[in-house]
């Protein structure tokens, strides 16, 4: 898959209220309610419910990292 594709069909989602999961470090997950706020060539802007600004960089959505639950 590559970063073009990866970027539309991250932005499919823009500005959607999503349930998201985010697999980190040492496989922490963390599950907050969300939209993508922002765009940019190498990261998107998430804003949470409680108004947390989360940046994600492409290879997260790729790599399976970040789950977006519709």
């Amino acid at each position: 898959m590559n970063l073009e594709r990866i970027k539309k069909d991250v932005s499919k989602y823009l500005n959607q209220k999503h349930e998201f999961i985010y697999t980190g470090s040492r496989n922490q997950t963390e599950n907050f309610v969300g939209k993508i706020i922002k765009l940019y060539p190498a990261i998107f802007i998430i804003e949470t419910e409680t108004g947390i600004i989360k940046s994600f960089v492409y290879s997260d959505f790729a790599t399976g990292s970040l789950n977006i639950i519709s």
